[in-house]
């Protein structure tokens, strides 16, 4: 019976411990299952790299006589950065204004045009006079009526060759612009906003089409990349989430910066991850001095879930596309 009664109570423990254990796995799915979508991911290896840089290359062959662009300097787009010689191309454009202008003289010259047409009306008169008076023999008229057509003729001549001069007047003004375009081709000229990272040649080298002769990054705007598990986020979760990056400097010296996700990658990758990606906003330290973000550094980044969405891209389509000319 005492026998009998130590198994009943071994049972009961062993069933009591079970289901505390299932108890405390469910517990612990259950804890899983409903972590709020609006907590925070924070990716603590996170990289910085640049959203727009550019080699910029000379676009013809030469000698390279001025570098305007310094290391370090900011330039906007459009900037000349750097000249290549363009003698020869500043003569051309004299040739070409100087064949314009009298290309010009000839298309508003309209003196053949009226002597044709008052030759005309001379002769027609002629004809008609004599054809009136019948003194010229059939022989004679058939002549005047003959120089009479031969003058009609020449006002039509003479406004062919008008029209054509006032097209040749056309031509060289598109003479002088491409001998204006080569001359613009020598000048490099910035692509895009940013800080000159670097110049290539010398003043006084030769460089030819393509090779880079200027190297500018932007650095107010910057990427901040980093990797998420797809079993804890999906990328419609994440994808245009404000974002909070964290990055230490010298002397353990923490900045803060803002931005939002613009990319979160389709593709999973090993270990069950996708790359995020946001645009990060920098800023310079004390407003005028060094960018304090700066590619290659790794920093952290918060993705705010449970803040608003913010606006999306469209998607590219053939809406989006401008009309060929």
């Amino acid at each position: 019976m005492l026998a009998r009664n130590k198994l009943m109570l071994l049972g009961s423990a062993t069933a009591v411990v079970a289901s505390l254990a299932l108890a405390g796995v469910a517990q612990e799915k259950g804890a899983r299952e409903k972590t709020p979508a609006s907590s925070s991911p924070r990716i603590t290896s996170c990289v910085v790299s640049l959203i727009d840089e550019s080699h910029v290359p000379a676009q013809e062959a030469g000698v390279l006589t001025e570098i305007i662009a310094r290391e370090g300097r900011q330039v906007e787009t459009g900037a000349v950065l750097a000249q290549v010689n363009n003698d020869q191309m500043k003569m051309k454009k004299k040739v070409a204004e100087a064949e314009l202008e009298v290309a010009k003289v000839k298309a508003a010259d309209d003196i053949n045009v009226r002597y044709a047409d008052a030759a005309s009306r001379i002769h027609r008169s002629a004809y008609e006079r004599n054809k009136a008076s019948g003194a010229k023999s059939a022989q004679e008229m058939d002549e005047l009526l003959l120089k009479a057509h031969e003058a009609a003729l020449g006002i039509d001549k003479a406004k062919l060759e008008q029209k054509i001069a006032i097209q040749t007047e056309i031509a060289r003004k598109v003479e002088v612009e491409a001998a204006q375009n080569d001359i613009d081709r020598r000048q490099i000229k910035a692509p895009i906003a940013g800080e000159v990272v670097k110049v290539i040649p010398r003043l006084g080298e030769w460089v030819n089409p393509g090779a880079p002769v200027v190297h500018i990054a932007r650095l107010d705007r910057l990427y901040v990349e980093g990797y998420l598990k797809v079993a804890d986020f999906s990328p419609e979760e994440i994808k245009g989430r404000p974002v909070k990056v964290k990055v230490e400097l010298e002397r353990k010296r923490v900045e803060e910066f803002k931005g939002k996700i613009v990319n979160a990658s389709p593709l999973v990758e090993g270990g069950g991850e996708y790359q995020v990606q946001a645009e990060v906003e920098n800023r310079r330290d004390g407003g005028d001095g060094p960018w304090l973000l700066r590619p290659g550094l790794q920093p952290e980044m918060t993705i705010e879930v449970g803040s608003p969405l913010t606006a999306r891209e469209r998607p590219i389509g053939r809406e989006t596309a401008k009309p060929e000319r």
